[in-house]
């Protein structure tokens, strides 16, 4: 009988923002959450990530551009506050306007700039100038009523083209050279983690797959929906299911659920920060002590000691591995 852990860990917080991850259809207009059951995700076709979601008030009268962020905290006395809960949500305001595809975003503080194809501003995509041309961007996907910050995808092999841009200057894929570095730093001996090194041997299996180690692991993605997914590790006849689910703050059930983890765990912050459980990673920890120590006692891999023992650090870092060095 298998046993399964479950794990939360801490997401660094990005450019962006990581309130946790939906996968959509790229170009869908829906400011909906909810996950439809067949809604099965592949990473063969153009898609939209929404890391983070808001909504916005936008008057094109005086420029006026209100960005409204869900509030998952806790209050004074200790208590949760969600977004159902919050006498208001945070407000941030700017001023907006576009000009010749174009977009000026301003406080007074800073100007950011974006690039916009679509002709009905402020609906539409609101990419990264410096990708803009790239199949691979970041931005912003602009509906109606919300503004969520956004990877997207519009190539047809996923794995290939973030191999072929990997470290070519495109900010989209700025986090994945401090994760693939992360990852080898943990279980490899003689990886730090200022590493630099050109030889990581992360190949492509398939356009929804990812090898390494001289492509004796592999890493298939499968079964992604908007808020879910599972990994499958795998070394010679072993294969190993990762599987993880997304929060948002915009959600109060998922505000609740993250904040019922704070609670429960033991090496918890005294301040309850929702991007440390926006994710649930369920995995079998017998089959990745057992893969571990098939690499380090079958093909002589310089894991480094007792690695075997941390089955929730390996099963954590592969998620981060695909979820903040591939896909963002």
């Amino acid at each position: 009988m298998k046993l399964y852990k479950k794990n939360r860990f801490a997401m660094a917080a990005i450019a962006l923002g990581c309130a946790g991850l939906m996968f959509t259809a790229c170009g869908d207009d829906s400011s909906s959450a909810e996950e439809p059951v067949s809604d099965i995700f592949s990473l063969k076709d153009s898609f939209d990530i929404i890391v983070d979601m808001a909504d916005y008030q936008y008057n094109s009268k005086d420029s006026s551009f209100k960005l409204i962020k869900p509030v998952c905290k806790t209050g004074k006395l200790g208590n949760l506050v969600g977004p159902n809960d919050a006498v208001e949500w945070d407000t941030l305001s700017y001023k907006a306007y576009a000009n010749k595809g174009t977009i000026t975003l301003k406080d007074k503080e800073s100007t950011q700039k974006f690039s916009i194809s679509e002709k009905t501003f402020p609906v539409g995509f609101w990419a990264d100038p410096k990708a803009e041309t790239q199949n691979i961007q970041n931005g912003y996907v602009v509906s109606k009523t919300q503004m969520n910050s956004a990877f997207r995808y519009t190539g047809s092999c996923l794995v290939k083209d973030f191999l072929g841009q990997f470290r070519k200057g495109n900010p989209a894929l700025s986090e994945a050279d401090e994760v693939l570095t992360g990852f080898y730093g943990k279980f490899m001996s003689g990886v730090e983690s200022d590493d630099e090194d050109d030889s990581f041997d992360i190949r492509m299996g398939d356009c929804d797959e990812l090898t390494m180690f001289d492509a004796l692991v592999s890493v298939k993605l499968s079964d992604f929906k908007k808020s879910s997914g599972k990994l499958t590790v795998s070394f010679d006849t072993r294969s190993c299911p990762i599987e993880f689910s997304l929060r948002y703050a915009y959600n109060q059930a998922d505000c609740q659920a993250a904040f019922a983890d704070f609670e429960d765990d033991r090496k918890a912050d005294k301040v309850f920060d929702f991007d440390k459980y926006s994710r649930d990673v369920s995995y079998d920890e017998y089959c990745i002590a057992r893969l571990i120590l098939d690499l380090k006692e079958t093909k002589k891999i310089p894991l480094k000691a007792r690695a075997e023992e941390n089955s929730a650090d390996f099963a954590n870092a592969m998620v981060d591995l695909v979820l903040d060095g591939l896909l963002k």
